[in-house]
């Protein structure tokens, strides 16, 4: 698909009808603007602003971000509502949205700090943090942060990563609805681990020790608003942690060969 309009372009999602949705960069401003791809070879600009439409569900519903705020594209009606940032945001995108019109997407607060989103039309206002929806629904998502990224189409699963670089980023699920054990509300979050890790006492006053099947060199240590308290080396697989303030941290551990893992820790 080639336009003497646009010199470079890019699909990142395409839906049952073969529609996809990405960007084109115009020839006269270099912007990247937000666009979809007609199976017939047209491209549709839906926003002239820089942006990126991120997916398409079966219902002909675009989202993704236009100069700095997350938006909603309907082809039917081809109506664009748009979200501005959250407070303390830089950027907000949509990533990705289920055929029911759930939609998932992520702020941007920083370099390598962001909080991820979700937003029903059906029962929300705005969109919400999604530890935010998932605690008022008994779902335990205290320190769940990164991007929210896909979304099934059924709308009961999402899928996203963590803060931090991509290489050392680590992955999350969440099943929306009622956990595998009743009794056990974090089964519906799981975190994706390069290893097997624990550590305790967790809740703890002062110290945290590592149980890792591997040696744990250095760890990183972030609150929730994804700042760095702490950065280093693991002394006889512990870690001292008592100048830190009450509350919930995430806890990136490091190998010497570098591989991560992540763990929430309660700090009292």
């Amino acid at each position: 698909m080639s336009s003497p309009l646009y010199r470079y372009g890019a699909a990142y999602a395409v839906n049952n009808q073969g529609i996809a949705v990405g960007w084109v960069e115009d020839m006269q401003t270099d912007a990247r603007m937000p666009s979809i791809f007609m199976p017939d070879g047209s491209i549709v600009i839906i926003d002239p602003s820089e942006g990126v439409a991120g997916a398409i569900n079966n219902e002909g519903k675009v989202v993704g971000s236009a100069d700095g705020e997350a938006f909603i594209y309907d082809m039917n009606t081809t109506a664009i509502e748009t979200f501005e940032a959250p407070q303390g945001a830089v950027e907000f995108a949509f990533s990705c949205i289920s055929d029911n019109g759930i939609v998932i997407g992520f702020a941007t607060y920083g370099m390598f700090t962001r909080l991820p989103f979700i937003y029903n039309p059906e029962t929300d206002t705005a969109p919400v943090l999604l530890s935010s929806f998932l605690t008022e629904n008994d779902i335990d998502a205290t320190g769940l942060d990164g991007a929210a990224y896909k979304i099934s189409s059924d709308g009961n699963y999402i899928g996203g990563f963590s803060n931090g670089p991509a290489s050392g980023a680590n992955g999350w699920a969440v099943k929306l609805g009622e956990s595998e054990d009743p009794e056990d509300p974090e089964d519906a979050v799981e975190e994706y681990n390069a290893f097997a890790i624990s550590c305790y006492p967790n809740p703890t006053q002062d110290m945290i020790t590592f149980n890792s099947e591997k040696m744990i060199q250095s760890v990183e240590i972030f609150n929730l608003l994804g700042q760095k308290v702490i950065a280093q080396e693991v002394i006889d697989g512990s870690v001292q942690i008592a100048q830190l303030p009450a509350g919930v941290y995430m806890v990136k551990a490091i190998t010497e060969t570098g591989e991560m893992a992540t763990l929430k820790v309660v700090k009292q």
